[in-house]
């Protein structure tokens, strides 16, 4: 019972986790969505502020209820870890490189075959959580029943935790350096001839970018069909168009 007590406990410090990463950086919470190819009307501004807040809120539930509630915390918290494991699956297998902010800046990298993993991990420890709180094992009656022997024991539990959250410190604040370099890379540009490449315009005529730069400046965008951020690009190119009327999209 106290192992399985463990589970509810585990799962509630990944929603706190993540939550805590949310709040501290709220846009990246929203540009993950749009990383991860998240539906339009579930990238909502209101869904995107409540979201830490309901991660909150299951935390809390998944430790404090007991009974039926508790139950019902485990089982409002699994359909959201599927949901999590199915974009991160579906990012994975995508062409192009997908970046999840998954705990705002307490994880930030590349979506991987390890972050799959991780996510069928949790998917795990939810039905560990259901399965807890269904079974009469919920975090507080069990954890306080415990002897000194079982106290030792979740503490050597507590230290690991503490090694893993001391170890995830300090990832995703590499991003400012990032920034410094690019703008360096940019100060260092050079002026090449603009490539003959063959560019089929909407009518069908067939013509080279460098023959459309020579009468206007050409502002070239490269998108991808399953790219997330690609989406957003096009809709928006449509009032840049309108917005830049010196050169061409």
């Amino acid at each position: 019972p106290a192992a399985a007590a463990l589970g509810p406990v585990i799962l509630a410090a990944v929603l706190a986790t993540a939550a805590v990463g949310k709040l501290r950086a709220p846009s990246r919470s929203a540009e993950a969505l749009v990383a991860l190819d998240v539906p339009r009307p579930l990238r909502a501004r209101w869904l995107v502020g409540s979201h830490p807040w309901v991660e909150i809120a299951l935390a809390l539930g998944l430790v404090l209820a007991t009974g039926w509630l508790g139950t019902a915390f485990a089982i409002a918290a699994a359909p959201l870890f599927v949901g999590y494991l199915v974009l991160i699956a579906r990012a994975a297998t995508k062409p192009e490189p997908v970046d999840c902010d998954c705990f705002g800046v307490l994880g930030a990298g590349q979506v991987t075959r390890v972050t799959v993993a991780r996510n069928i991990w949790y998917v795990i420890l939810a039905a560990v959580a259901i399965g807890a709180h269904a079974g009469g094992s919920s975090p507080l009656p069990t954890l306080s029943s415990l002897g000194a022997e079982g106290w030792w024991w979740l503490a050597a539990a507590a230290a690991a935790a503490l090694t893993v959250g001391l170890t995830m410190h300090g990832q995703g604040e590499g991003d400012s350096a990032a920034s410094e370099q690019m703008d360096d890379d940019l100060a260092d540009y050079v002026r090449m001839p603009t490539p003959a490449v063959p560019v089929k315009l909407v009518g069908g005529t067939e013509t080279t970018l460098r023959d459309l730069s020579a009468r206007r400046a050409q502002l070239l965008l490269f998108v991808s069909r399953s790219c997330g951020w690609c989406s957003e690009v096009v809709t928006q190119s449509v009032d840049w168009r309108a917005e830049l009327p010196q050169l061409d999209v």
